[in-house]
């Protein structure tokens, strides 16, 4: 683990984006910094790569659910993972707050900037145990 490192970098410029009444404050984009990879919140700019990954086989069946035109895509996007990331991030310094929020992160490739998936903090109450975690 000595490759990794945690820090803030760039400004995440859809935090400036007011629609659906999301209000998301402007601030840091919180990411981990590994060696090959760098895990990073959500962009609006993201719509695309996420997108084209929820329609893969290995997504659409196992979330059947997911699958979504791309304006609705979007609309998640803007309306649940930036907004929730962003209360995520604004609770930490309140930790009994945590519990009730979820961290998205996106999997991104460092040699080619690609995001090549997600991960997300807490537990999917829909799967039974020990299958819970999220995505």
């Amino acid at each position: 683990m000595n490759d990794m490192k945690i820090e803030t970098i760039g400004v995440n410029n859809c935090n400036e984006v007011v629609e659906n009444d999301v209000n998301i404050t402007t601030r840091k984009v919180f990411t981990i910094e590994c060696k090959d990879i760098i895990l990073r919140e959500f962009q609006l700019e993201d719509l695309d790569a996420i997108y084209m990954l929820t329609l893969q086989k290995e997504i659409t069946e196992f979330f059947p659910d997911w699958i979504a035109t791309k304006e609705k895509r979007r609309e998640w996007l803007m309306k649940y993972e930036l907004k929730e990331n962003n209360e995520f991030i604004e609770s930490v310094p309140n930790v009994l707050n945590i519990k009730r929020h979820t961290l998205r992160l996106g999997i991104i490739l460092r040699e080619t900037n690609e995001l090549i998936g997600w991960i997300s903090s807490g537990l999917k109450d829909e799967l039974p145990p020990p299958n819970r975690l999220k995505w």
